[in-house]
């Protein structure tokens, strides 16, 4: 009897399909969607003391820092979600890898979803990494006739996760306990549109603004 192939993710794990239909709640335990405020009295030297930390391995300051720079800012804000919009918006084409029957059924059912309202909503959350420089995106899967389909593509908090310390550039999720494990493979879509080569944390936009501020001690991040 033939095996069934096994199923990896892009960092080698194995996919264990009875896991992809587990209920994950975003929020629990120590998980929590309550947002600190490090932008409020904001000064250089604890800005630099936030992208330090986020460096080493501990991100959340930082994050909540960027999303209270997209929020406090209008024009970086309009300036983002124009980027957005405008990648999210973008028509995919979907060619098939070959004239077979089966190559052409494929490519159709992957047209048939990318028609979805939903998908424009789902890439704009997804292009978070664009000022953050990562985002996760958790897949539910569809099994109601048998397939594997997607069937929706949820936003998750970025502070949940943190990154391997040996190289801080594999992602690993924060439980609900507080232990970091690798992804579940096949369950979350890790975004990494790098604004310049480097570790993901220091690639987004709102990293060079962070900077830009800490060069210029006159004009407090806070504003």
């Amino acid at each position: 009897m033939a095996k069934t192939p096994q199923l990896l993710d892009r960092w080698g794990n194995p996919v264990s399909r009875g896991k992809l239909t587990e209920q994950m709640p975003m929020y629990g335990g120590i998980r929590s969607p309550l947002s600190g405020y490090p932008a409020d009295g904001l000064d250089p030297l604890s800005l630099a003391a936030i992208l330090r930390a986020a460096d080493a391995g501990e991100p959340v300051r930082y994050l909540e820092l960027a999303e209270a720079m997209e929020e406090r800012d209008a024009h970086y804000h309009g300036v983002l979600g124009t980027r957005k919009r405008s990648v999210s918006q973008i028509e995919i084409t979907i060619e098939a890898a070959s004239d077979a029957p089966e190559d052409v059924k494929i490519a159709d059912m992957i047209r048939d979803w990318l028609r979805r309202d939903e998908l424009t909503e789902e890439m704009f959350d997804i292009l978070d990494c664009l000022g953050k420089g990562v985002s996760f995106t958790r897949i539910d899967w569809d099994r109601s006739e048998g397939q594997w389909q997607p069937l929706r593509l949820e936003r998750w908090d970025p502070r949940l996760f943190r990154f391997e310390r040996s190289d801080l550039t594999t992602p690993r999720m924060v439980l609900q306990d507080g232990r970091e494990s690798p992804l579940e493979p096949f369950r979350f879509i890790y975004a990494n549109i790098a604004a310049k080569s480097g570790l993901p944390l220091r690639s987004g936009l709102e990293r060079q603004r962070c900077l830009r501020q800490c060069a210029r001690p006159d004009r407090g991040a806070s504003r």
